[in-house]
């Protein structure tokens, strides 16, 4: 049912939340590499998918203007995160007209406040009444239980 589909969407983007956060810690460290994988951890996989499911969804219609989202916010954003991946690359490389540390420590805060943003729509538009054994686990506490049977 779509409550459920909705509670795990919901749970997807909680967890990109979660990774995201850690960014400027590798960005202020100069870790970028790390922050570079952090971009392709399994729990920010399917955030394309999720975000732009969530502007199919939760799209303001007219009238409404809290808790939702406008047209094309999705894509924006997965736009911004494939240019500070890009950026990303840029600095590793150490190529010309690579962004500063601070340039991409500002990118990393809009895209963490952007996908909070979004998130908490999807958590103000989800049913609270699903339960938990229906939205699923972390990919690592799943796997944990497979492996004990």
């Amino acid at each position: 049912p779509k409550e459920i589909l909705d509670a795990r969407r919901l749970r997807r983007l909680e967890d990109a939340v979660e990774v995201f956060s850690d960014l400027d810690d590798f960005l202020e460290l100069e870790q970028f590499e790390d922050a570079k994988m952090l971009l392709r951890d399994p729990k920010v996989k399917y955030l394309r998918g999720n975000l732009r499911e969530a502007n199919k969804d939760f799209v303001c219609t007219e009238g409404e203007s809290s808790q939702c989202m406008s047209f094309g916010d999705d894509e924006k954003l997965i736009g911004a995160i494939e240019r500070f991946d890009g950026d990303l690359k840029k600095i590793i490389k150490n190529e010309a007209g690579a962004p500063t540390v601070e340039d991409l420590r500002n990118q990393a805060t809009s895209l963490n406040s952007e996908l909070q943003r979004i998130t908490n729509i999807v958590r103000e538009r989800t049913p609270k009444n699903v339960p938990e054994e229906f939205i699923g686990n972390a990919p690592a506490e799943g796997t944990k239980a497979k492996q004990t049977m």
